[in-house]
């Protein structure tokens, strides 16, 4: 055999529908990599908007919380309003029954 025939063989046999069978599982292979990018794709449109609404959402309850006046400081501010019969009314109990207090 000369070495022009031997470069034309084939050095291996396939079987019948070999050639097919690879063309589909590239085809699949291919597919399947298009999917996971479009689900990667679609995780990302809904994770950034979300993280950037829960910041927001973060940063406006600590703006409220820092401006919002607590219960103790609104009492303060009604306790230097109100006039001095009425704290002595409110004070008069405990100097009465400062011993009950005592036994609790």
């Amino acid at each position: 055999m000369s070495d022009m025939d031997r470069l034309n063989r084939m050095p291996y046999r396939l079987e019948s529908g070999a050639m097919e069978l690879m063309k589909i599982r590239s085809k699949a292979a291919i597919a399947r990599k298009q999917a996971q990018s479009v689900k990667r794709k679609m995780v990302l449109r809904w994770a950034l908007p979300l993280a950037a609404a829960l910041f927001a959402g973060v940063a406006l309850f600590g703006y409220v919380e820092s401006v919002e006046p607590t219960h103790y400081e609104l009492l303060m501010e009604q306790v230097a309003d109100a006039p001095a019969d009425v704290i002595f009314e409110m004070t008069a109990d405990i100097v009465e029954y400062a011993e009950d207090i005592n036994l609790l």
